[in-house]
């Protein structure tokens, strides 16, 4: 149906010795000016063919030319500067600046905490009914248990789930329809379910373009990202754009 927001499979993950082997996509455009760079990231979404929604667009790997490996060293006199064009984090680690996007480093800040299973789960006031047809029906009785650790709670109704009776406390803050919503259409693998839940939920959950980001908040979100070893979202977006200043100091004819 219309309404059912089936998964997006996420960027499959790679360990920081291969990421740095196979390649990141879109991380340096061909047309920039050398000095400009971007978080390697390991996939690059293809373009939606007729009929496929967006969510269920498939990532495919792709090239890497000249993207760092490395995570930026916040520990090397790291200086937030504050929220620019609406999504921009800026910070200043020595001569390079970093453009990250808030949204994307956030949601993998926010996936990396729900993976660790970091929140306790509560039990909800009003339970959210679940409109399920038979095969989504199946599909979440198979996948209940695994739910369950990721903290979301289903209760039975003849036989299969009914409605969620409880859920991680992070998960609170979603709208209670697009969370049954989406578990009405969810599908795929069991060996998928845990990173497309988590990295869909960390994505509903981050902060958006256009939001204004207060100065502490923005910069324990900078921070946080840059201490994780695979700088791009999970689904495959990077966290930033750099610019070096002796790119900066070229372009002003210095």
């Amino acid at each position: 149906p219309a309404g059912n927001l089936p998964f997006r499979p996420p960027a499959p993950e790679r360990a920081p010795e291969q990421a740095s082997e196979a390649a990141a996509p879109g991380a340096t455009l061909a047309e920039s000016p050398a000095g400009f760079t971007a978080s390697p990231a390991p996939t690059r979404i293809l373009d939606r063919p007729p009929g496929i929604a967006a969510a269920a667009m498939i990532p495919a790997p792709g090239p890497a030319p000249g993207a760092p490996a490395a995570a930026p060293d916040p520990g090397a006199g790291m200086r937030y500067l504050g929220q620019t064009l609406g999504l921009f984090l800026l910070v200043e680690i020595g001569t390079t600046l970093y453009f990250v996007d808030q949204h994307a480093a956030h949601e993998r800040v926010l996936f990396e905490d729900l993976r660790r299973r970091a929140f306790p789960v509560q039990r909800l006031l009003l339970p959210i009914a679940l409109e399920l047809e038979p095969a989504a029906a199946d599909a979440l009785a198979a996948a209940r248990a695994r739910l369950e650790e990721l903290g979301i709670v289903l209760a039975p109704g003849a036989g299969r789930p009914a409605r969620i009776t409880a859920l991680a406390e992070p998960l609170h803050r979603i709208p209670g329809e697009w969370l049954a919503r989406y578990l009405a259409g969810l599908r795929g693998s069991e060996a998928d379910l845990e990173r497309a839940v988590l990295a869909d939920v960390a994505c509903k959950l981050a902060v958006k373009d256009g939001e204004v980001v207060d100065h502490e908040a923005g910069a324990a979100i900078a921070r946080r990202s840059f201490a994780i070893d695979l700088q791009h979202c999970p689904h495959g977006r990077p966290l930033w754009y750099a610019v070096a200043r002796r790119q900066l100091v070229k372009q002003v004819g210095r």
